[in-house]
């Protein structure tokens, strides 16, 4: 009975003293790499600050409630992607088109462009990806999403419009 006891605590003291190194080492990484570590952080802050101010750029112009977000694509077999993605839901009627409705898509390139142009680090996107979304309900939310994805370069003059992929 004794025995079981003193090899409990050997295990237990055993435990501790790896998770006492585990933890030293880790503390070793981050204390060697700290310049690297809050040198990312403050780029990611900054980045995050840029991004903000077209998020309420594009809520004042536009209205509804916006979401942004900037993400990078290595799908197989695609060249990878950065993309600028607006999320506007419920956004004021704006733009018809010939027929009495309203023209998504140009709007939707109205949008991207207006965004594309507050960008600082242009050169940093492949892409801009608007979403129009209607939302209604209370308990049950439906909704009608339109996706947009623009190349950058039909803003920066080099494609021309109509190269867009409607998702």
């Amino acid at each position: 009975m004794a025995n079981k006891g003193c090899n409990l605590k050997l295990v237990l003291i055993g435990c501790g003293v790896a998770f006492v190194i585990v933890l030293a080492g880790l503390a070793a990484i981050v204390a060697l790499n700290w310049d690297r570590i809050s040198q990312g952080f403050e780029k990611m802050q900054a980045q995050m600050a840029e991004l903000e101010q077209i998020r309420l750029a594009v809520t004042e112009e536009y209205g509804g409630d916006v979401s942004i977000s900037a993400t990078k694509s290595t799908a197989t077999g695609r060249a990878p992607r950065t993309i600028l993605r607006l999320t506007l839901v419920n956004m004021p009627a704006r733009g018809d088109s010939e027929d009495g409705e309203p023209d998504k898509e140009a709007l939707a390139r109205e949008i991207a462009q207006f965004a594309f142009e507050r960008l600082p680090d242009k050169e940093a996107f492949t892409h801009v990806d608007v979403v129009l979304q209607l939302q209604a309900g209370q308990f049950i939310k439906a909704s009608l999403r339109s996706n947009y994805l623009f190349t950058v370069e039909e803003f920066a003059g080099e494609a021309e419009p109509g190269e867009t992929e409607n998702l």
